[in-house]
């Protein structure tokens, strides 16, 4: 890195210089170290594991609820599972970790953004859409991007299993295929600093 260029700055160009048709890649090669061990725990890793399908069968488990009536579902997962097996020069990038599932066919309730979190999201099990807007809060002109999950035949590289949405962006999750989509999302801010907005769909 040149003299007086930080890592958000660094991280911006790189943003630009991969972007195409107004939309995010997956990531860019300044998250592949976190992403890459981040899916190693979470898939590889049994207590890791654990915690995740624990989160996972409550969030589906809601669906069955009377009263739930939601087409989305998220459980928070004990974060420091995650954060204390990341090598020391990753340790803080991620401070809140919540599961989610979204019945098929379905998209979250709402567009959402994380003002000043950013969203590192994997997909668990089944496949779905990440729409996302372009950086900035103001923006709501979603690009979608497909991600599918590690058992699926598509999903042999890392890069086809993540998507990264920056903080301050407007974005909104929706399943695709005939199941319920299960995910993981972690964010750089934690349970009570990050600042989440929503806008419900009307109509």
């Amino acid at each position: 890195m040149g003299a007086g260029v930080s890592a958000a700055q660094t991280r911006l160009r790189d943003i630009a210089a991969t972007r195409k048709e107004g939309r995010l890649p997956a990531f860019s090669e300044h998250d592949r170290p976190l992403l890459e061990r981040l899916h190693q725990l979470v898939f590889g890793d049994a207590q890791c594991n654990a915690a995740v399908e624990q989160a996972l069968r409550r969030a589906a488990g809601r669906f069955s609820e009377p009263q739930f009536s939601k087409a989305y579902s998220s459980v928070a997962v004990p974060v420091e599972l995650f954060d204390s097996k990341l090598p020391g020069q990753l340790r803080g990038e991620v401070r809140l970790c919540r599961a989610f599932s979204i019945k098929a066919g379905q998209r979250a309730p709402h567009e959402e953004i994380h003002r000043n979190s950013i969203q590192r999201l994997v997909s668990y099990r089944g496949s779905g859409i990440v729409n996302c807007a372009k950086p900035g809060g103001i923006d709501r002109a979603y690009e979608p991007r497909r991600i599918v999950s590690p058992d699926s035949d598509e999903g042999k590289e890392i890069s086809s299993c993540w998507d990264v949405v920056p903080e301050n962006t407007w974005h909104f999750p929706q399943a695709t295929g005939p199941q319920q989509w299960l995910g993981v999302a972690f964010h750089s801010a934690a349970a009570d600093e990050i600042e989440d907005e929503y806008i419900a769909w009307t109509g």
